[in-house]
């Protein structure tokens, strides 16, 4: 005969959602549990392209607290069992597990799962939207940990049998299509052609485009007329400009530039084999000539250790030192934006000194 067993648990520990959750590296409080943002730059250091906080101001109001109570209390276990804070990116995959739990199981009691009238009537749940969203393993990987991190905090007593909840992922045969070789040429031939007729020009877009934005801001800060009337007058001014750019029209949203920077991307990709996020760390310092030879090399983040800066240098073909020189000094306006309101951030104490750095990093990369 089947007997059910109801599982309770005994109180579940209560957090203060004042207390510090994340640290600057002196010690003082970076974060608090009940912030919208978790700030990590105070405990890692991150790559260039790498996000720094894990952000709850998108989950309803219902439950946000209870998932940062949650995960405050998982982030603690973790810490005392590890002896080690946990990543950001640990943080991040438990908090998107959490969500998932908390909206099949209809509320933030985890101790429910304890049930086993309830936990099973949870499973049925999630194995029907495993499989009516085919979910992949790496989705349901994040919800299978979250139960095991809801037990190890004491949140829960219920120990997930985590090869079950495995065993309702659909596998499905992937079909890897390979682009023609004439037209993978092709495609290589007209980025390296851009990057050829607007490397000599690159300082120049950034004078131009520097000229659009201030033209925007003029119009802009008008006060005799509407603000969609602004935005028109600015791009008559800017339709009008005059500039030595073969094929280039100049806009508040920089479309032919987006094209540029495109194909600058594409011919550093095709010669020398970076991912996009190691490519993202670089600038047109990052290329180098080394040894008698001058083998043309690139010098930039690799990007394959949980999201830590580690250097790497990869060989490389000299038409990528004018890739990387076109990308940088076409966007040096940008630069300049960003860099004013990097400063203007620290000096008003909106951001950290970590912060401030990391942002640097990224404003300083092509």
């Amino acid at each position: 005969m089947n007997t059910t067993h109801h599982i309770t648990l005994s109180t579940i520990q209560k957090v203060d959602g004042n207390a510090p959750i994340t640290l600057n590296p002196d010690g003082t409080t970076l974060s608090r549990i009940f912030d919208l943002d978790w700030d990590f730059s105070g405990q890692e250091q991150r790559g260039v392209n790498s996000a720094l906080t894990v952000s709850f101001g998108y989950i309803d109001t219902e439950y946000r607290q209870d998932i940062q109570a949650a995960l405050a209390l998982i982030m603690n276990a973790y810490k005392e069992r590890e002896r080690t804070v946990p990543s950001r990116s640990q943080a991040l995959q438990w908090k998107d597990g959490l969500l998932v739990i908390r909206q099949l199981l209809g509320s933030s009691d985890w101790g429910s799962l304890s049930d086993d009238v309830i936990y099973n009537r949870f499973k049925r749940s999630l194995k029907n939207r495993i499989r009516e969203m085919a979910w992949g393993r790496t989705r349901v990987a994040l919800i299978a940990t979250a139960l095991n991190k809801l037990s190890e905090s004491g949140l829960s007593s219920r120990i997930p049998d985590s090869k079950e909840i495995y065993s309702w992922v659909v596998k499905e045969r992937q079909q890897h299509i390979a682009i023609p070789i004439r037209m993978y040429q092709q495609i290589i031939a007209q980025a390296i052609d851009v990057v050829e007729t607007y490397h000599p020009h690159r300082n120049t877009i950034s004078e131009v485009q520097t000229i659009v934005d201030e033209i925007y801001r003029e119009e802009c800060a008008r006060t005799d007329i509407k603000p969609h009337s602004a935005k028109v007058t600015a791009g008559k001014r800017v339709s009008e400009l005059q500039h030595s750019i073969p094929n280039y029209k100049p806009s508040k949203k920089g479309t032919n530039l987006r094209k540029i920077l495109d194909a600058c991307a594409m011919v550093a990709l095709a010669f020398s084999g970076v991912r996009v996020g190691e490519l993202l760390s670089m600038n047109k310092h990052s290329y180098e000539e080394k040894g008698a030879s001058a083998i043309p090399t690139l010098v930039g983040e690799e990007t394959k250790r949980e999201g830590l800066p580690v250097r790497e240098t990869w060989q490389t073909h000299r038409v990528v030192k004018d890739a990387l020189e076109l990308a940088t000094d076409a966007t040096q306006y940008l630069r300049d934006i960003y860099t004013s309101k990097n400063n203007k951030n620290i000096r008003d104490g909106n951001i950290s000194q970590e912060q401030y750095k990391h942002y640097v990093r990224q404003i300083n990369s092509a």
